[in-house]
């Protein structure tokens, strides 16, 4: 369970990098402004849709109760007829319908022409069309200067209006429209992000924590105690699964044996760090440039697997920072019975647990699957970010990096890479909008990528069908400053610096770099890359405190300093023998956790019953 756990967890941390939310456009020589279309029908509730349109040209109203209403019904889609002037320069009249006190919506699909909106606005204002309505494929790039027409030209925002528009016509004739042009409300600092900062400084605070008392248990016992493990699975009378039951059934604590869940499957050797190469690097970074990429192009096909590996990874996260708890009431009720669930082999884990893990096993699959089943709903954002949290906590507690330099080098190279994707690729793409975004807000697809905190925006703006109705922050913008933080507190715990100085400083400019992302965003009003303002404002602090406190060598080689200092290995001598060289530590511990997790700090000189507290 452990290990598929670190598998399924790492190969969705793989696509955990995206947030942010999208800005004002601009055309060459004219500006558009947001506009909404609100679609009425009697009887619905009516529908909100964004348009940009262009004031050089026609101007909207900005109250909805001025503005004209027009009949659905004359809506007329000019999909495939040529629109175009220099089709119909002959003629100008030539095979277009009657469009008299009609809407034209008009296309570029068929590549007749390549002319701009406002060349088009002209044509259909001499068929005496009332407005112009064009979908996402008509070049909007045109000279203010040279162009002024009598009717309303306006540009649909999304790419799937056009169809609902259509929809809606077909289904309800008597259906009516309004165009008009709200005035923006100012920018405010949206609730939402408030709730935002606080989940990620408490994710990334509390996942560092743990992560680092993790890293300092096995740097002080793990070795040893794996050796001692490896003789005691030798001897005659060890299980195989290293626990069994009382016949009489009694609780543990009177002396009795007790369920060892999967402790087949535990790993005794787990390592300190994550072996890991500045190569290594390079690898993981460009392999992400390529999913990226794919999820770009292929987004309708890869996001179903994307979704299904993230309940995978939130099942098995969820358990992982629960579990702990669990372990920790045979402890603190020792009267309660433990009951054995029968062993069950999956082929991908054995399943070998008592009643209360299973039980936790079955909440954490069934947190997961409603999500899954309901992840549309207006509610599901709570579900989301609660499975968020949880899967980036366990991923902080299972990756630990080995040194400031490989933090270093990752948070660098990612400092480009978001850059990239969210200011340059614009440059390349077809409508002009990042890759990041596109791929972290799905687009127009109705699907999107679950890799997110994910809160519901609370302030009211008028054009908000313009807008994400939410803000996001990516995974990635929580776990890699929170591996950084995390190697920052397993070295205040190595190095015993006074009131954890590397651990809080980081924190500290986590959280200050959040609020400078948050700022930016209010006042460039477009996407930001949270990563651009979360390395330099990490890094440098700590490679400052480091150098302050002349101990930068050895923050900066981390592990491979301390190796080859030799302070681990006499720390390993320090742990207390077990039940294979003692023959008073003959009973084994009660129940054992699967994921080997301890939150409880290990001293340098550990107790005896710490020790038996990390074999748990």
């Amino acid at each position: 369970m452990v290990q598929l756990g670190r598998i399924g967890s790492t190969m969705v941390w793989f696509l955990a990098w995206t947030s942010w939310t999208g800005g004002i456009s601009q055309v060459q020589g004219a500006r558009s402004r947001f506009g909404l279309l609100v679609a009425v029908t009697p009887g619905l509730p009516d529908q909100h849709f964004c348009i940009r349109y262009y004031p050089e040209l026609h101007n909207l109203t900005s109250n909805i109760q001025d503005a004209p209403q027009y009949e659905l019904k004359d809506l007329t889609d000019l999909s495939w007829e040529d629109t175009c002037p220099e089709i119909r320069t002959s003629d100008p009249r030539a095979d277009l319908p009657d469009l008299t006190q009609k809407v034209a919506l008009v296309s570029a699909q068929n590549a007749s022409g390549n002319c701009s909106i406002a060349d088009r606005a002209h044509i259909l204002e001499t068929h005496h069309a009332v407005g112009l309505i064009a979908d996402d494929s008509v070049p909007t790039r045109f000279n203010a200067s040279e162009h002024t027409t009598n009717i309303f030209v306006t540009a649909l925002f999304h790419p799937d209006t056009k169809q609902k528009l259509l929809d809606i016509k077909q289904s309800h004739p008597k259906s009516k429209f309004i165009v008009y042009g709200p005035e923006e409300a100012e920018r405010t600092l949206d609730g939402s992000l408030i709730l935002i900062f606080c989940m990620a400084v408490f994710t990334v605070g509390l996942g560092s924590l743990w992560s680092g008392y993790t890293k300092h248990s096995l740097s002080l016992c793990v070795p040893e105690l794996h050796r001692r493990l490896t003789h005691e699975r030798k001897l005659p009378n060890s299980s195989a699964d290293g626990a069994r039951y009382a016949e009489d059934g009694s609780a543990p604590g009177d002396g009795a044996h007790v369920p060892d869940p999967q402790a087949a499957n535990q790993d005794h050797n787990e390592a300190m760090s994550v072996s890991i190469t500045p190569i290594w690097v390079i690898f993981f970074v460009f392999g992400m440039c390529s999913m990226l990429i794919l999820l770009y192009f292929f987004f309708n096909y890869l996001v179903y697997i994307v979704i299904g590996m993230f309940v995978l990874a939130s099942i098995i996260a969820t358990y992982a920072c629960f579990e702990p708890m669990i372990m920790w009431s045979y402890h603190a009720f020792p009267c309660c019975p433990t009951l054995r669930i029968p062993r069950c082999n999956l082929y991908l884990c054995v399943i070998n647990m008592e009643l209360r893990q299973f039980m936790l096993l079955c909440v954490s699959v069934g947190l997961s699957l409603v999500w899954l089943v309901f992840r549309k709903e207006d509610w599901a954002w709570i579900l989301q970010d609660f499975l968020g949290i949880m899967f980036s906590l366990n991923m902080l507690k299972t990756l630990r990096l080995p040194s400031f330099k490989i933090c270093t080098i990752l948070l660098s190279i990612l400092f480009f890479y978001d850059i990239f994707f969210v200011f340059i690729t614009p440059l390349f793409t077809k409508n002009g909008k990042s890759v990041m975004v596109e791929v972290a807000t799905g687009a127009d697809t109705g699907e999107q990528l679950p890799m997110v905190l994910r809160v519901p925006r609370l302030t009211y703006n008028p054009l908000h069908a313009c807008w994400i109705p939410y803000s996001i922050l990516g995974f990635g913008d929580i776990l890699v400053p929170g591996l950084l933080v995390s190697y920052c507190h397993a070295f205040d715990l190595l190095r015993e610096t006074p009131c954890k100085i590397y651990w809080v400083v980081s924190n500290v400019f986590y959280a200050l770099s959040l609020i400078a992302t948050f700022i930016s965003l209010l006042l460039m009003e477009s996407a930001q890359p949270a990563l651009l303002y979360i390395v330099p404002f990490t890094l440098i602090p700590m490679a400052t405190v480091a150098g302050v406190r002349g101990e930068f060598k050895e923050f900066w080689l981390g592990d491979k300093f301390f190796d080859e200092d030799g302070d681990l290995d006499e720390s390993v001598h320090d742990c207390p023998p077990t039940m294979a060289t003692d023959p008073e530590l003959s009973d084994p511990p009660a129940v054992r956790s699967t994921s080997g997790s301890s939150l409880a700090k290990i001293k340098t000189k550990p107790k005896e019953e710490d020790v038996h507290r990390l074999i748990d």
